[in-house]
C-alpha cells in the first residue's frame, strides 16, 4: 500500500507540474512584492524561527502570506489556531454559515473574508494575524489537499515569489508548490527541486530557514539589478 501511494503520488506531482502553464520571472528582490510561504513547523522553536522569518521579509515591506501545515496543534502565541479560524470554517463564512459559537465573528466576517479572497495580509505584524492552515483532514488519502476555497485562492494568486520552508518532506505541500502560479518559486536544493522549482539554493543547514532566507535576499538583490 505504501509503494502505491508513493507511486500516485509521483506521478500526481508530475501531471501537475505538466499542466500548469506560467509565466516564470526571475525579479530582483527590491521589485518583489508578495510571498507566499509554505512550511510545516513541528514545534514552538520552529513556530518561533518561521515568524523571525517572516518580520525579516515584512522588515523590507514585503507582504507575505503564509500556508502552514500541521500535523498535530502546537500551543503557541504566533500561529494561534484559537484566533484563526480554520479552513473548514473559511469555507462556511464564504456561504454565509458563521459558527455560532464564537460571538464576536458576526462584526469580523466581512473583514475576514475579504482578507482571505484578496491575500493581501498585513506586512508588519505576524502575532495572531490572517494566515491558512492546512492539516491532514483537509487532504485526500494520498495527501493531496481537496480544493477548498482558501487553497485554491493561495495556487491562483500570481505571487512574485513562492518559498518552500518545509522542516520535512510534505507531499500536500510539494502539491500547492507544483500547482502555484507563483512567477517564480524557490526551494532549498534537494531531489524534488531539481524537478520542479525554478530556483534552488543550497545551505549549510537546511533546517536553518532563517540563514536560507538572508541567503536567498542575498541572492536575489543581485538578480537583475542592473534592469532596475
Amino acid at each position: 500500500m505504501k509503494f502505491i501511494k508513493q507511486y500516485v503520488q509521483e506521478y500526481s506531482l508530475k501531471n501537475a507540474y505538466q499542466k500548469n502553464l506560467r509565466s516564470v520571472n526571475m525579479a530582483n528582490f527590491d521589485s518583489i512584492q508578495s510571498i507566499g510561504i509554505l512550511s510545516n513547523p513541528r514545534n514552538l522553536a520552529e513556530i518561533n524561527e518561521l515568524e523571525k522569518v517572516i518580520k525579516h521579509f515584512a522588515g523590507h515591506n514585503k507582504l507575505i502570506v503564509p500556508l502552514l501545515y500541521f500535523d498535530k496543534p502546537i500551543e503557541n502565541k504566533v500561529f494561534r489556531v484559537d484566533n484563526v479560524w480554520s479552513i473548514l470554517e473559511m469555507e462556511n463564512l464564504q456561504k454565509n454559515a458563521i459558527p455560532k459559537q464564537n460571538q464576536d465573528l458576526d462584526q469580523n466576517a466581512n473583514v475576514l473574508v475579504n482578507a482571505i479572497n484578496e491575500l493581501s495580509f498585513s506586512s508588519s505584524i505576524t502575532k495572531n494575524q490572517h494566515w491558512i492552515q492546512l492539516a491532514k483532514e483537509n487532504c485526500n488519502w494520498i495527501g493531496k489537499p481537496r480544493l477548498i476555497p482558501t487553497i485554491n485562492l493561495f495556487i491562483s494568486k500570481e505571487f512574485d515569489i513562492l518559498i518552500d520552508l518545509s522542516y520535512s518532506k510534505n507531499y500536500s505541500l510539494q502539491s500547492i508548490f507544483i500547482q502555484s502560479k507563483a512567477h517564480l518559486k524557490i526551494m532549498n536544493t534537494s531531489d524534488l527541486s531539481n524537478h520542479f522549482a525554478d530556483l534552488t539554493l543550497k545551505t549549510s543547514d537546511p533546517q536553518d530557514k532563517f540563514a536560507f532566507t538572508i541567503e536567498l535576499i542575498h541572492y536575489l538583490e543581485i538578480i537583475n539589478k542592473n534592469q532596475l
